[in-house]
């Protein structure tokens, strides 16, 4: 049984503190004649890694490192001794799992992680006599969990959309003619999957292309600063591609939409280097 209470960077790297008390039969450890129980509680201190897939799946891997404090109680069996006694020696920890959210702030982990604590020395009973060294307490557990969510996410910028350009003056009333409409998604920092409110806005561009008859739609990729050049001008192209990926699966034939990406380039807001900026992480569709 373990809990943990962390903070997520942002939704990269996550970081937790973990207590846990684990109990075991000391048959598992020493064969089937033995009897007694082994008890350890942990405290660590664990960092993860998530990967972004693009789905409601996120996978993560990590480890932890702190201490762990074990305890066996009148172990017999173990040759022809009976020891007790408790140590408290460095642990460490491995962990790979996934998540996925079963609502806004609640999610369901599945994880296995791998606990070792440094080698221990427990006496016999009475004391005096030889002792259990160079015993190194481990564990494989499986665990199943729920992630509650305390904080609201940063909230996305608001979606901007260009007013059409009105028509121009005219002695008799004629049609006027259709400029370029913009539409403007925005991403989370580090991410090039679309959020909920991301696709509402490609849906509500592809609408419109449908109902003004488009022939030509460009996504332009964007980053903000705070990473290196190369790095961002990727993470651009990747936003791109997710964007036509968003408009193919709404219809959209491919020889209509045309990609581009930037990187750092054209912020619409002017940062120093290094500053997260949420409104240069976007996509621009430009539909003529």
């Amino acid at each position: 049984m373990i809990g943990t209470f962390g903070y997520d960077f942002e939704g990269m790297m996550p970081t937790e503190l973990e207590l846990g008390y684990r109990r075991a039969g000391i048959s598992d450890l020493a064969g089937p004649n033995a009897i007694g129980s082994q008890n350890q509680l942990t405290a660590l201190g664990n960092i993860l890694w998530d990967i972004e897939t693009g789905t409601t799946i996120t996978p993560y891997f990590g480890f932890g490192a702190g201490l762990g404090k074990t305890k066996w109680e009148r172990v017999t069996g173990v040759g022809t001794a009976t020891y007790a006694g408790s140590n408290t020696k460095l642990t460490l920890q491995a962990i790979a799992g996934f998540a996925t959210p079963l609502t806004e702030k609640l999610d369901l982990t599945f994880d296995y992680r791998y606990v070792q604590s440094g080698k221990m020395r427990f006496d016999t009973l009475p004391t005096g006599g030889t002792s259990a060294d160079r015993y190194t307490p481990q564990s494989h557990n499986i665990m199943v969990g729920l992630r509650f969510n305390l904080w609201e996410p940063t909230p996305e910028p608001a979606p901007v959309m260009a007013k059409p350009t009105p028509p121009p003056p005219a002695p008799a009333p004629v049609a006027a003619p259709r400029g370029p409409e913009k539409f403007i998604v925005f991403f989370n920092w580090d991410k090039s999957n679309l959020t909920a409110t991301a696709q509402s806005i490609v849906s509500d561009a592809q609408a419109y292309a449908d109902r003004e008859g488009a022939v030509r739609i460009t996504a332009t990729g964007h980053a903000d600063r705070s990473g290196s050049v190369g790095y961002n001008l990727g993470l651009s192209e990747r936003r791109a591609q997710a964007v036509k990926a968003e408009l193919l699966k709404l219809g959209i034939p491919a020889d209509e939409i045309a990609i581009m990406w930037k990187g750092e380039e054209d912020n619409l807001v002017n940062t120093n280097d290094g500053v997260r900026e949420p409104q240069n992480r976007r996509v621009e569709i430009i539909i003529e």
